[in-house]
């Protein structure tokens, strides 16, 4: 279910999203969709799209547009459903617990898809990175499964109250715990034995995003949870086949990585089979009750800055791994943090 727009929403445009003319036509789109404004919808389109920019409400975008409201929320209504806008201010417009739920949806697919769509995870997952860097990928993600077992254990030995809040945050760890392996697997099929993992430290900009988790579980329950809402924001867990396929594909395009993607493929599978897509939030709200306009917005931020740290994670991999000789500096006896 799409988010709700009204009078005082601020929505943004997505950095991903291209915005172009054919003819008479606008075309708004990204890696996963392609909408088309004809006509008026097309003027509409071409008045409002650049004035997207999460500052300014739909009631300040019609008085200086022209446009009525409703004829707004009806056409950026499509875009939010395929992630190329978001609202800025929905903390202000939810009303229920449903509402905040489409709206936490709505921030973990927009900024997940931030994610994805810059450059180095991008150059990663269309087949344009090396292989050097792929294998790269696999090791510092492998430290970031390890992490879990820091940031995650740090929650829960806070969780004080109600059952039903506190079991399944300690049941999504008990899930998480042991990933790290199937990683350690993969990577043994790359020359990183489990003493090389044991003695090498991440990059700095891995160690910026496990700081960053550990940080914000510290804050408290509802910071926690909505580091996974952009960890994982589909609404439903992806099948075995499409699993398979993405990885096959991958696979394709890097063979030399095929461990890793093997235990990509292993860890996936397992997640969504424990339907590690619902929304911890959800759970806690569904207990709590309706969070507070702050909550929300505080929710909104840590999904967002989330999603700046996994960018940052992946552009330290694209600057680091350029070669074979950054692996083998990676494989070495007593080798320290790579700033």
């Amino acid at each position: 279910m799409s988010q709700v727009f009204a009078e005082k929403s601020k929505p943004l445009l997505s950095v991903s999203g291209n915005v172009s003319r054919e003819g008479s036509q606008l075309v708004v789109e990204n890696a996963e969709a392609r909408i088309v404004f004809d006509g008026d919808s097309a003027k509409l389109m071409s008045t409002l799209l650049p004035r997207l920019d999460g500052c300014r409400t739909l009631a300040d975008l019609s008085a200086e547009t022209g446009h009525d409201v409703a004829t707004m929320c009806a056409h950026l209504a499509q875009l939010e459903q395929d992630s190329l806008i978001v609202d800025w201010a929905a903390h202000e417009v939810v009303g229920d617990i449903e509402g905040y739920v489409r709206a936490v949806r709505s921030f973990s697919r927009f900024y997940n898809q931030q994610i994805f769509s810059n450059s180095p995870a991008k150059k990663i997952f269309s087949g344009q990175s090396t292989s050097p860097a792929v294998i790269g990928w696999g090791l510092e993600f492998y430290f970031f499964v390890r992490a879990a077992n820091e940031y995650m254990p740090r929650a829960i030995q806070a969780l004080t109250g109600d059952i039903r809040i506190i079991e399944p945050i300690v049941q999504h760890y008990v899930e998480e715990a042991l990933h790290e392996a199937i990683f350690a697997k993969g990577l043994a099929t790359c020359g990183f034995d489990k003493p090389t993992l044991a003695r090498r430290l991440p990059l700095a900009s891995t160690l910026a995003l496990t700081n960053h988790l550990f940080e914000t579980a510290c804050r408290g329950v509802a910071p926690y949870c909505a580091l996974f809402a952009v960890m994982q924001p589909g609404q439903t867990p992806a099948s075995a086949e499409q699993i398979a396929a993405r990885y096959d594909q991958l696979q394709s395009y890097y063979p030399a990585a095929a461990g890793i993607f093997e235990a990509f493929e292993e860890h996936d599978g397992i997640d969504a089979g424990l339907e590690h897509s619902e929304l911890l939030l959800e759970k806690v709200a569904r207990v709590r009750g309706m969070p507070s306009p702050a909550e929300i917005l505080d929710t909104m931020v840590v999904i967002q800055r989330t999603a700046f740290f996994f960018m940052l994670f992946y552009k330290g991999i694209d600057s680091y791994y350029r070669d074979e000789a950054c692996l083998r500096r990676m494989r070495r006896a007593n080798a320290g943090a790579v700033i």
